[in-house]
């Protein structure tokens, strides 16, 4: 039986190590709001700027490894402060912001939330994509020809909400993640 799916390809760089880099285009982070005040010209040049991001299959919050002001020239807004998150070989704290737009080839994440971190050191990427941002979509991280497949169900919305919620109401201490 064959579904009716549709599917994107994003391109990784290719490099020696083992890591899945993909380069998105610097309007992948502006908001809708910053794009409709944004020169058309401007907008062009950002596009052709790309941002390196990894691709964490282990990871379940997305991070943001760059300079936070960059961030919040995208439009994030600062949400919480001492978000803990695990990985890294333990426990490490970031503020969470919100960023109200995210274009991941044809995904669109609306309002989602970003941890910041910039002290993971000198790393060569400005954000680490979680896994949990494709939940219910096939994905495929292609080491052979470099590319990160995207597949999903034709009436599937390329709309996606990525929240994050604690199981305490007011301790971030069980910090999850889930599409809506």
């Amino acid at each position: 039986m064959t579904t009716n799916s549709t599917s994107f390809t994003i391109p990784l760089i290719k490099d020696n190590n083992v890591r899945p880099l993909a380069m998105l285009p610097a309007t992948a982070f502006l908001s809708n709001d910053i794009r409709k005040n944004t020169n058309e010209d401007v907008l062009h040049n950002l596009s052709e700027h790309r941002m390196p991001v990894l691709i964490d299959t282990g990871a379940i919050i997305p991070i943001w490894t760059s300079n936070i002001s960059q961030l919040v020239k995208f439009g994030a807004t600062f949400y919480k402060s001492n978000v803990p998150f695990s990985g890294f070989g333990g426990t490490a704290y970031g503020d969470a912001y919100n960023l109200p737009d995210l274009y991941i080839g044809k995904l669109h994440f609306k309002d989602i939330k970003i941890v910041a971190n910039s002290s993971l050191g000198n790393v060569p990427f400005y954000m680490i994509i979680s896994a949990t941002m494709f939940r219910g979509l096939a994905y495929e991280i292609d080491m052979i020809d470099y590319n990160l497949n995207i597949r999903m169900k034709c009436n599937d919305n390329f709309d996606r909400k990525l929240l994050v919620y604690s199981k305490t109401k007011d301790s971030y201490e069980n910090l999850s993640l889930y599409l809506e």
